[in-house]
Order: C-alpha cells, then sequence, then structure tokens
C-alpha cells in the first residue's frame, strides 16, 4: 500500500497483510526530485513498480519495488493525476489530467490539459484484488 504526502514531495509504503487487512508502519518509498512533480495518484504493474504521475512535472515516473527512478513518460500536459491500467488486457495506462486553475498562459502552451491520455508502456498492471468483505 501505498500514501503520497501532500506536503511535499514523498511517497510512504505500508506493509499490508491481505489475510487480516492490518496496514504495518510506514516507510518512507521514495522522495521526489522537484523536476518529477509533486506525486499525485499511483498504479502499481505486474512486475512490482510504481507508476505516479507528476503534477507540476509534466511526467508520469516508473520507480522500482525499491523506490529508485527506472523511467518515465513525458506527457503533452504540464498536470497529469492518477494513472490506471485497464483495457481488456491490462497493459493501457490511463491517465487523467487537470486543466482547473491553470493560467491562460499555461492553458495556451497545454491546450490538452484536462484530457485523458491512454499509454500503451509495454508492461500490465498488477492484477487487482477483489473487495472480500
Amino acid at each position: 500500500m501505498y500514501h503520497s504526502d501532500s506536503r511535499g514531495g514523498v511517497i510512504f509504503r505500508y506493509a499490508y497483510d491481505p489475510e487480516t487487512g492490518s496496514i504495518g508502519k510506514r516507510k518512507v518509498f521514495v522522495s521526489m526530485h522537484a523536476e518529477w512533480g509533486r506525486p499525485d495518484g499511483g498504479a502499481t504493474d505486474e512486475e512490482g513498480c510504481y507508476w505516479s504521475c507528476g503534477i507540476s512535472g509534466g511526467r508520469i515516473t516508473r520507480l522500482n519495488p525499491s523506490g529508485e527512478l527506472i523511467g518515465y513518460v513525458e506527457m503533452p500536459v504540464t498536470h497529469p493525476t492518477m494513472p490506471c491500467f485497464g483495457g481488456s488486457n491490462g497493459r493501457t495506462l490511463y491517465v487523467t489530467s487537470l486543466r482547473e486553475n491553470l493560467s491562460d498562459a499555461e492553458l495556451a502552451r497545454t491546450p490538452q490539459a484536462g484530457g485523458v491520455f491512454m499509454l500503451e508502456p509495454g508492461v500490465a498492471g498488477a492484477p487487482a484484488a477483489h473487495y472480500q468483505g
């Protein structure tokens, strides 16, 4: 389980026991660099890597299970948000983006702001767990 701290660019990791539903102690997973943007939303792929949108960074970062940056995708907008794997085979990464509160100048530079994007990152999302209770 991951949690991003809205006060800064930190993503925390928690141990999670699916049998009991208990959550363990909070640990820092990664401290984001300014050029990566502020973390907003995340999705895990089948290789255990974590994809995080970088608000104001204009990109999506891919972090390995140790929290190291192993890749990123530049987006045509400055404020990508909430990545989610989907599609018939789970290999499409959908990404929303912000438009609200952007300046006229920023909207002129990124007219696709507010759009939803589909990417084929070459990896499927982690299988989704179904609610049991």
